[in-house]
C-alpha cells in the first residue's frame, strides 16, 4: 500500500465553534509559522485555555488518486520542513515548573472533525495521557510530546485507522488537524513546532480489472475454432 510523505499544512483558521463541544476556540499566535512553506521562527504558541487552530491543506488536490481507498491517517512529527530542527507539541522554556496545559488533537476530513484523538506514542517525562476526555497534559518547561531527537514520531492516528471519519480523496486538499487547549494551570507557554504533518496510507484502485476478466473469457471462443476436426471430416 502506498504511503505519502509527511505533509505539512499550507493554510489555517481558528477552530471557533466547529468542534461542537460548546467552546469558541480562538487561534494560536502566529499559526502560519508551522506551514510547510514557512521559514525562520517555527513556533505557534498560546498561554491560556480555549485556544485552538485548524491547520489544513496538507495535500494538493491530486496527490492521492481520487479513486484510491484510504486505509489510515497519521499525525507525524518528522523534521522541520526547512531541513533543521525537530517538531513537537509541548511547553516552551519560560513555562514554570508547576505550570501545565491540557491539549486535545483532532483530525479534519474537510467537513467534519474526529473525536479527540488518543496518543499513539508513549508519554515522555512531564506528559500525562488522560481519558474522559482523551487529552494530554504537559507540565513544566521544555516538556514535549514527542520528538526530542532526529527521527519520525507518530503522534496520533495509525496507518490502518481512519479515526472514525470517512476520507474522500476528492477533498484531500482540505484535510487537516486541529490542536486545542481545554485547560491550563497558571500561565504556561505552549504550542506546536513546525515539522508536524499528516501522512496517509492508501490502496490504489485496480486498473483494468474488468478488461482482464473479459480477455480471460475470450479464450474458449478460439478453442471452438477446431481446424483439426474440419480436416478429419474432409477424410
Amino acid at each position: 500500500m502506498p504511503t505519502t510523505s509527511i505533509e505539512g499544512p499550507f493554510n489555517n483558521q481558528a477552530v471557533g465553534t466547529g468542534i461542537g463541544d460548546g467552546t469558541n476556540y480562538t487561534a494560536f499566535g502566529q499559526p502560519q509559522r508551522i506551514h510547510e512553506n514557512a521559514t525562520g521562527a517555527s513556533a505557534t504558541f498560546a498561554t491560556s485555555a480555549n485556544r485552538g487552530t485548524l491547520w489544513y491543506n496538507c495535500f494538493n488536490s491530486t496527490q492521492i488518486p481520487t479513486d484510491a481507498t484510504i486505509n489510515g491517517i497519521e499525525l507525524v512529527a518528522g523534521t522541520d520542513f526547512d531541513g533543521s530542527g525537530n517538531p513537537y507539541i509541548g511547553n516552551f522554556g519560560s513555562t514554570g515548573a508547576s505550570e501545565s496545559a491540557t491539549l486535545q488533537v483532532y483530525f479534519y476530513n474537510g467537513t467534519s472533525y474526529s473525536a479527540p484523538l488518543v496518543p499513539a506514542g508513549t508519554a515522555p517525562s512531564g506528559v500525562v495521557f488522560n481519558t474522559s476526555p482523551d487529552s494530554i497534559t504537559i507540565t513544566g518547561p521544555n516538556k514535549r510530546y514527542q520528538n526530542a531527537t532526529v527521527g519520525d514520531d507518530i503522534l496520533f492516528g495509525a496507518s490502518n485507522s481512519l479515526s472514525g471519519l470517512s476520507w474522500n480523496p476528492s477533498s484531500q486538499d482540505d484535510w487537516g488537524f486541529a490542536v486545542t487547549c481545554i485547560a491550563v494551570n497558571a500561565t504556561p507557554i505552549f504550542g506546536v513546532i513546525r515539522g508536524i504533518g499528516l501522512r496517509a496510507t492508501y490502496t490504489e484502485a485496480s486498473s483494468g480489472a474488468t478488461d482482464k476478466t473479459v480477455i480471460g473469457v475470450a479464450t474458449p471462443t478460439k478453442v471452438l475454432d477446431l481446424t483439426s476436426t474440419t480436416s478429419i471430416i474432409g477424410l
